[in-house]
């Protein structure tokens, strides 16, 4: 299993040539992150992983993607968000409201780090 310390070690970071390129990362490792777990939501909510033959005939699927935007600490990013044939997908990670359109980076970023460190192909 790897540590945060491997994924940020000292020749990854020697990569960035200056504090911009190290923001512009971290900007594309938050969209990425939250759309990740948001698919993983909806495969949670479906019940099947994308393209599982389970997922066949069940009554409800994946039915694309929309567009949200998202103010975080890096700025306004915008995610795709994925959606159900059944409308009944309600993501946690981010919610269906104005209001909640911040997220807490810090449990967004652990959570990407625990899914890179203890995935099936860790």
């Amino acid at each position: 299993m790897m540590s945060k310390e491997d994924i940020l070690n000292a020749e990854f970071l020697k990569l960035f040539k200056d504090s911009g390129e190290f923001a512009s990362f971290m900007e594309e490792l938050y969209v990425r992150g939250t759309e990740k777990m948001l698919e993983g939501e909806l495969d949670a909510h479906l019940g099947y992983e994308k393209y599982s033959a389970e997922g066949r005939n069940t009554g409800n699927s994946r039915n694309g993607k929309t567009s949200k935007k998202l103010k975080s600490k890096y700025g306004e990013v915008e995610i795709e968000v994925p959606r159900d044939r059944a409308g009944s997908f309600e993501p946690v990670v981010v919610r269906n409201c104005w209001a909640c359109g911040f997220l807490n980076q810090r449990a967004l970023l652990s959570g990407w780090v625990y899914l890179l460190t203890s995935g099936p192909e860790a």
